[in-house]
């Protein structure tokens, strides 16, 4: 598979970043998408930026699942 690793910190300073990593595995019926998102004790913010995020990271793959379709 591919790999792509990148900080993370909208609006915020990059000492406050997490990181991002997103795979894409071949399987038989399509790619699989694994994404990690970590490094939250960079964070004043920890448990509400993580529960945000993580609920976010959903749609956000939710939509690219859906334009892959067409």
């Amino acid at each position: 598979g591919v790999e792509v690793g990148f900080t993370w910190h909208p609006g915020a300073d990059s000492q406050h970043a997490t990181q991002v990593h997103v795979r894409f595995e071949p399987v038989p019926v399509g790619t699989l998408v694994v994404v990690v998102h970590d490094g939250w004790e960079q964070r004043a913010d920890e448990p509400d930026a993580y529960r945000m995020y993580q609920a976010d990271w959903v749609g956000v793959l939710g939509l690219y699942a859906a334009e892959a379709a067409t």
